[in-house]
């Protein structure tokens, strides 16, 4: 949210043509980031809790 307020503030008054850049596009961009870190960290959990511990002892 800060950098979306300082780039409105001092970045877009430079530029002559600009396309503007709306809170929701931010809220989008963060949830569409938010939802493929939790699938990743989704894929990696699973993985590891359908593994057998002793197998993965046994390579240590």
């Amino acid at each position: 949210p800060a950098t979306y307020f300082y780039y409105e503030k001092y970045v877009l008054n430079q530029i002559t043509f600009h396309a503007p850049i709306n809170i929701s596009d931010l809220v989008i961009g963060v949830m569409v980031v938010m939802a493929l870190a939790l699938i990743m960290i989704g894929i990696q959990a699973f993985k590891a809790a359908r593994s057998n511990p002793v197998d993965v002892l046994k390579n240590e």
